[in-house]
């Protein structure tokens, strides 16, 4: 028999000594287990909507890619980086990181994907006006593929669509 929550009626005499409780508190287990069982609606992630392999332009209306094409994605945007992260250079867990937020309309594309350690993405998200200096968030007005990113070892410079970087020029 699956536990449930006590009903009010229930919990308001469940403190009293069970001779004083009141009787309609007691109820059968069988009328607990026959109402129906609510069940919230299955969400399916806004990744697993769309299952197509990833081809630059291959994105829906949003910018967003299926998961398949986000994987082939994040697979890129590590290789690119070296398998390190593109702020402290460490070859922990790495995290693609949306360097326009999903939140602000960014899209699922490599110029906009930066691969930094679990780290380094928690720092990006808790100083975010650093984060936009150093080119790890970009405004909602700009372009990522027009806001250099500062990379270790590299400095400033462009991330490109053919998953590569570009030096800034007068920087």
């Amino acid at each position: 028999m699956a536990a449930r929550y006590p009903s009010r009626d229930e919990y308001r005499g469940s403190f009293l000594p069970r001779e004083l409780q009141p009787a309609q508190a007691v109820k059968p287990a069988e009328a607990a287990l026959s109402r129906p069982v609510r069940r919230k609606p299955q969400k399916l992630s806004r990744r697993k909507r769309a299952t197509a392999v990833y081809e630059p332009g291959n994105l829906d209306v949003r910018g967003l890619a299926g998961d398949r094409a986000f994987q082939a994605l994040k697979r890129i945007c590590k290789a690119r980086a070296g398998n390190r992260c593109e702020r402290c250079g460490s070859f922990g867990k790495l995290h693609v990181h949306h360097r326009k937020l999903l939140s602000q309309g960014g899209p699922d594309h490599i110029s906009n994907l930066a691969s930094l350690c679990v780290f380094c993405h928690a720092w990006c998200h808790a100083h975010v006006s650093e984060a936009v200096r150093a080119g790890f968030i970009v405004p909602s007005w700009n372009d990522p593929a027009e806001r250099p990113m500062h990379v270790v070892g590299r400095g400033s410079c462009l991330l490109t669509s053919d998953a590569d970087y570009a030096p800034v020029e007068g920087a």
